[in-house]
């Protein structure tokens, strides 16, 4: 029987006891019950069946069929009934538990290469939801067989309402029980979250994607209904908006679920099928398009002096176009082309255009949606950091790596014996990479398409050029401003030291074991100082006067030029810094020539000229 088979399969000892007690253990039963139980499905999906008549070559109708009565089609439909309960007992009978998990494993495939529409077709939507509820219900919160686990998965993400919001009418699967159950969520998120087969816990994630879909539809066509809806009686007002409360809390918690998975899943350290799977479930999920509300024109609200706290299921809106950024730059084609779409769809642009055009788009959105409120401001800090540096004050102070400990109470040094990290350490290792040659050419980077400043200039764009205030607040950009000076002169002090040391290294061996043109034309330390100087630059033409004077005055006690001219900085590095230290000078309100200001730094060292004269601090973006 196909209860034994499953209970004594097996070789050794347990064949034998499987062969007294006569069952069989044969390869070929495992055989019969795969191709059984696909056959016995593909036949239920079959409507028409080997009796289907051909249709008449020249169009004519029969007298017969033209006099057909109500009888006949009432017989027509007793047929049709029949041959559908015969295709859902087939479906039920092949995903029986008691049967061997190559039946059903069989059974889910044929479902699922099969399609919503042909299921549908073969059952009629009342046993279509039927078998759509054994699967989510009966089937699924008991599999332990991987095969199984995921082709159920992957059959009900086919079999889930998509289409959040879609205007026109919705259809009459879009809010079944399914599709909202607590239940069918729980599973799903368990397996999503703690399965150990990665294949199951990326099909789980994609229809985790699905089900968050159909609740932030709910939310949002209740949410239509009642602003369209004021003529109704005080008492079914507020029954309403309890349930809509609800239904958005319950929204809440599914969509922070999923966007957690999501954030964890598109990193480019993941696996392939793990990112793909994050890039899905995202564009399954429709939340990039749960942005919060427009705000007014800028010529009719004040600016704000403190950042606005968004809301839950915007907070996860906007972690969830962190992920989407990451998703766009991933090696992998399928990948970008999947949230391309999605983001496009959500901001309004052409689904057709290339990725990192949708991604600059899609970017402008998200700054005038979220400007001014605490998460996306940290936002803003994280990307021009890319995480070399925190952006938060420890205890006052600020290590450069070599003793040096500044102050955040006042402009002038102190020194303590401190052990080497913020942004030194990250610079130091990159400087050491200087150092090795590893072969003639070297290796190409894990993920060639991603660009490392391309996010980190559209962060400072968007805050440098918008008017003062408008996508972060003035506080946050003098604080980030005095910070963004200390670790310029961090990276300033870091590379004098550096440079000394290879020079008396030269003195001594007769060699310069140096990268060519200086540690900064190599691509890792350039990017350190060159996002160091970005946020400089960016913060000071977002500052007030006084906060660009304490940065000037940071810039003066550390003698960072002195030190970055003594680092020997390469080209672009230096037109970096020179770019971010005149954006600190030039808007400083004194008595000097508007013309000369720009080019007024705090030593006499002459301003870049040449190739790099009009050198843009966003040069990606030109």
């Amino acid at each position: 029987s196909a209860l034994g088979f499953v209970t004594f399969w097996g070789g050794g000892d347990a064949a034998r006891r499987a062969a007294d007690r006569g069952v069989s253990v044969a390869p070929g039963d495992v055989e019969w019950f795969k191709r059984s139980a696909r056959l016995s499905c593909v036949l239920a999906l079959d409507t028409e069946g080997f009796h289907g008549r051909l249709p008449d070559a020249y169009g004519f109708v029969s007298d017969d069929e033209s006099d057909a009565s109500d009888e006949d089609e009432e017989k027509s439909i007793r047929d049709r009934d029949v041959d559908r309960d015969c295709a859902l007992r087939a479906f039920l009978s092949a995903l029986g538990p008691s049967l061997p998990y190559e039946s059903r494993a069989s059974a889910l495939r044929a479902l699922r290469d099969a399609g919503k529409e042909r299921v549908v077709a073969a059952l009629g939507t009342e046993r279509f939801r039927r078998l759509k509820t054994f699967v989510a219900k009966t089937l699924l919160p008991t599999e332990k067989r991987h095969a199984c686990q995921r082709r159920a998965l992957e059959a009900l993400e086919q079999w889930t309402a998509s289409d959040v919001f879609r205007d026109e009418d919705a259809d009459t699967d879009v809010f079944e029980d399914d599709d909202l159950s607590p239940e069918t969520w729980r599973v799903v998120l368990r397996l999503a979250s703690a399965e150990t087969n990665e294949r199951v816990r990326c099909a789980a994630t994609v229809l985790l994607g699905k089900l968050v879909g159909a609740r932030l539809r709910r939310v949002f066509l209740r949410r239509d209904v009642d602003e369209e809806t004021t003529d109704v009686r005080a008492n079914s007002h507020a029954a309403r908006d309890s349930a809509a409360d609800v239904d958005a809390s319950s929204a809440e918690r599914c969509v922070s679920s999923l966007v957690a998975l999501v954030k964890a899943g598109s990193a480019p350290a993941r696996p392939l099928d793990v990112r793909r799977a994050a890039a899905r479930a995202l564009a399954n999920s429709e939340i990039l398009a749960a942005f919060p509300a427009a705000e007014a024109s800028d010529s009719e609200t004040l600016l704000p002096t403190n950042a606005q706290p968004l809301s839950p299921l915007c907070a996860s809106c906007l972690v969830a176009w962190t992920a989407a950024f990451e998703l766009m730059e991933d090696e992998d084609e399928q990948t970008r082309d999947v949230v391309a779409v999605a983001c496009a769809s959500a901001a309004r642009g052409d689904p057709n255009a290339h990725t990192e055009a949708t991604l600059r788009v899609s970017f402008d959105v998200v700054v005038s949606r979220f400007r001014n409120t605490a998460q996306f401001q940290n936002l803003v800090a994280s990307l021009l950091s890319g995480g070399f540096w925190d952006d938060e004050e420890k205890d006052g102070v600020f290590e450069d790596g070599h003793g040096s400990v500044t102050s955040s109470s006042s402009h002038t040094s102190k020194t303590r014996t401190t052990h080497s990290s913020g942004l030194s350490k990250p610079l130091l290792d990159a400087v050491d990479e200087t150092k090795i040659v590893r072969r003639l050419f070297d290796r190409e980077a894990d993920n060639h398409h991603a660009e490392g400043l391309l996010l980190a200039q559209l962060a400072a764009r968007a805050v440098a050029e918008a008017p003062c205030g408008q996508t972060v607040t003035r506080p946050f950009a003098e604080k980030r401003l005095l910070n963004a000076a200390r670790f310029v002169a961090v990276a300033a002090r870091t590379l004098e030291a550096e440079t000394e040391t290879r020079l008396k290294d030269s003195a001594k061996d007769g060699f310069f074991p140096g990268w060519a043109g200086g540690a900064t034309n190599h691509g890792a330390p350039f990017a350190i100082v060159n996002r160091a100087c970005l946020a400089l630059w960016a913060y000071a033409r977002a500052a007030s006067d006084e906060a660009r004077t304490e940065a000037r005055a940071v810039l003066v006690t550390e003698r960072v030029a002195e030190a970055f001219e003594a680092a020997r900085l390469g080209p672009a590095a230096n037109a970096a810094w020179r770019a971010a230290e005149a954006a600190v000078v030039a808007a400083k309100k004194t008595s000097e020539n508007a013309e000369d200001a720009p080019r007024r730094a705090t030593t006499e060292t002459p301003f870049v000229v040449g190739a790099f004269e009009t050198y843009d601090p966003c040069f990606l973006l030109r």
